[in-house]
């Protein structure tokens, strides 16, 4: 159930994104830290605030961005065409080896925890004295 819930609100929050990515222009504040920090997560100082704007120069200086496509204002991330695209696209591949692996642990876990029930089942693995 935790798994389609967490699908549904990446479903939900893609489409709400998909309407914002028609600008080509992001918050630099609020969204782009958001949702790009996972494709840097190294750039970003843990446990302290900073500037939004700051923040976003740290990313983009992290994926060695041509300053050329973009351009960053005050609270806003102007890109040319394309640009966007790209990123989108790497941080689909970083969520997917993210997910894949969460999933192996899950199986790994589910495993282990079946075999100890046949152990006690079985009444295998004790200390047989």
């Amino acid at each position: 159930m935790h798994v389609y819930t967490l699908a549904l609100l990446t479903a939900i929050e893609e489409f709400i994104f998909s309407i914002i990515l028609t600008y080509y222009i992001l918050d630099n504040s609020i969204l782009f830290p958001i949702r790009y920090s996972i494709l840097a997560p190294n750039a970003i100082p843990q446990g302290t605030f900073v500037d939004g704007k700051i923040v976003t120069e740290k990313i983009l200086d992290a994926l060695q961005m041509e300053e050329n496509s973009f351009r960053l204002g005050h609270t806003k991330v102007f890109f040319r065409a394309g640009v966007l695209g790209s990123l989108e696209d790497m941080r689909d591949e970083r969520l997917t080896k993210i997910m894949a692996n969460f999933q192996a642990h899950i199986r790994g876990y589910q495993i282990g925890r079946a075999s100890c029930r046949e152990r006690v089942v079985w009444g295998g693995g004790g200390g047989g004295g």
